[in-house]
């Protein structure tokens, strides 16, 4: 009899847990209906659906090799994704450890500067809101890098974080203004200053690096404007009128391909920010039917254009003739659901498209089988041109990626170990490079990208 009732209640502790595991996943909590596409070369990356919390916009990221996404899911866990193109992997990893209990989080931001990792998260209480940065090491632990309180936040909740150098850095957000603070995390404990920048009347804007200097892109009664975190200074373009709904996309050395949308209509553009601050701005074309577009690198002279069409759903189309024609890839099959954060990105060979729909996140890859990614010869192959091996520490020199083949490339520069190194211009083909005393060698890096592949190599350098 003892052993029936012990049996008895086994079975009860058992069912017990079985319920409360199928209480995670409720029925409200599910998607009416899994997004998907149309078209059977769009494969989601991992195996089981990604359930988010839709009020915290996910974020996403090229890294040097990888793709990154952050977001918090629906058990208000942060989850760290990243996935590997040339492998064809992809690992998650929980980083809740970050988020502090009695705080609600409100917006994510993720960057990258040399080797170093580095979550931005805005937090609020009562009101109150906080900006905290963090840094992620490759075995997922963290470190705090700042921790201040900011202005009000909300309006569209943009969030931008910028290192420019080890010395440089700019946090940029929207409230009911656009906002920034001026960054030196080289500093002891990193330091951080409310910028002096005029808020403009919009609030759509991008980070840039030219000549030493961070700036901030930005449209302004019917101007697009640069303004210089360094000097406080503002640069003038040329006068564009009635232009809105902005949408940044692809840069390309020093060009930068946005989309504007009004009625319906979509016209694509491409501003170019010299190193001098000269801006120029050419458009491409206009009445583009859909809205919200995202732009993205395809194979030579090819792009990729992501935007949402009349019916609420995601078109993928793709042009080889500077978008006098588009072909549409696919078509998103969201049903009524009007998908938000919808992102677009191109690395090695892959493309992917991600946005949420309902309490979903979808992340798809793009494959197409006989393309140029498959012959070797059409792979871009980075090298690296300098005087010397030998430099002079805290003597600027000059590297050059000249020599690297491959079809309209992107460039970036990086040194390992990267204290104190400064680099005028990490995305520029040719730029220069100060490295501090060091008593070993310093190793210079090279990766190219050609909108779908990319390439690095290394040079060491000794420093006296």
């Amino acid at each position: 009899m003892k052993k029936n009732i012990l049996l008895l209640l086994f079975c009860l502790l058992l069912s017990s847990c079985y319920v409360n595991k199928f209480n995670d996943y409720e029925v409200s909590q599910l998607p009416v209906a899994p997004p998907s596409l149309d078209s059977k070369m769009w494969i989601p990356i991992t195996t089981s659906p990604i359930y988010i919390d839709a009020a915290v916009p996910y974020v996403s990221f090229i890294s040097k090799k990888n793709i990154i996404y952050i977001y918090l899911n629906n058990k208000k866990q942060l989850i760290y994704l990243e996935h590997n193109p040339q492998a064809n992997t992809t690992r998650q990893q929980n980083i809740s450890s970050v988020l502090s209990p009695s705080y609600d989080i409100s917006q994510l931001t993720y960057t990258e500067y040399g080797s170093q990792k580095i979550l931005g998260i805005i937090e609020q209480q009562a009101g109150i809101f906080r900006f905290r940065s963090y840094f992620i090491y490759n075995n997922f632990s963290t470190k705090l890098q700042y921790d201040f309180k900011i202005a009000e936040f909300g309006g569209d909740k943009r969030l931008r974080l910028h290192f420019h150098s080890a010395r440089k850095g700019n946090l940029l957000y929207t409230g009911t203004s656009f906002n920034a603070f001026n960054l030196t995390p080289s500093a002891e404990p990193p330091a951080y200053a409310l910028s002096d920048k005029a808020s403009p009347t919009g609030t759509a804007f991008t980070d840039l690096s030219r000549a030493g200097d961070s700036l901030a892109l930005y449209y302004e009664g019917d101007l697009f404007k640069t303004y210089n975190f360094t000097d406080g200074s503002t640069i003038d373009g040329p006068s564009v009128a009635g232009l809105n709904s902005f949408m940044f996309s692809l840069r390309e050395a020093n060009d930068i391909w946005l989309t504007t949308t009004a009625a319906g209509k979509m016209g694509i553009y491409k501003v170019t920010v010299k190193d001098d601050g000269e801006i120029t701005e050419e458009s491409i074309k206009t009445d583009v039917l859909g809205s919200k577009g995202i732009i993205a690198k395809g194979s030579g002279s090819g792009y990729f254009l992501a935007s949402q069409n009349a019916e609420n759903k995601i078109e993928i189309s793709q042009t080889t003739d500077n978008f006098e024609t588009l072909e549409s890839i696919g078509v998103a099959n969201s049903g009524a659901i009007p998908p938000t954060g919808l992102d677009l990105l191109g690395l090695s060979g892959a493309l992917y498209l991600s946005y949420v729909s309902g309490i979903e996140l979808t992340i798809l890859k793009y494959s197409k089988k006989g393309d140029d990614s498959e012959n070797p010869e059409a792979l871009p192959t980075a090298k690296i041109t300098m005087e010397s091996s030998k430099v002079t520490a805290d003597v600027p020199f000059s590297v050059s990626a000249a020599a690297s083949t491959g079809n309209n490339l992107t460039y970036f520069w990086y040194a390992t170990p990267n204290t104190s190194v400064i680099i005028d211009n990490p995305v520029l083909s040719t730029t220069k490079i100060t490295l501090p005393p060091s008593p070993s060698k310093v190793t210079i890096t090279l990766e190219i990208n050609d909108g779908i592949r990319s390439s690095s190599t290394t040079q060491e350098v000794t420093v006296s």
